[in-house]
């Protein structure tokens, strides 16, 4: 699939990038299997790093609107 962004995701990614401690890693349109769905979604940012045992990922959903979203529009 190809990468879908726009200039707002690509300034999420920087600043993901600015604020993660070392080791992590950013993936900006990433595939990923998202527990309790059962298929691939893309993860507009993923941010990925260990903490002590444990190996934790962080979606990020990159929206650039003037008002909140609901569940359907995220999805």
């Amino acid at each position: 699939m190809p990468k879908r962004t726009n200039d707002f995701q690509k300034l999420v990614v920087l600043i993901q990038r600015a604020l993660i401690p070392a080791g992590a890693k950013v993936t900006e349109s990433a595939m990923a299997q998202v527990p309790g769905l059962g298929t691939l979604r893309e993860i507009d940012v993923l941010v990925e790093s260990e903490i002590g045992p444990y190996s934790m990922k962080i979606a990020v959903e990159a929206k650039d609107h003037g008002r909140k979203l609901n569940v359907t529009e995220v999805e």
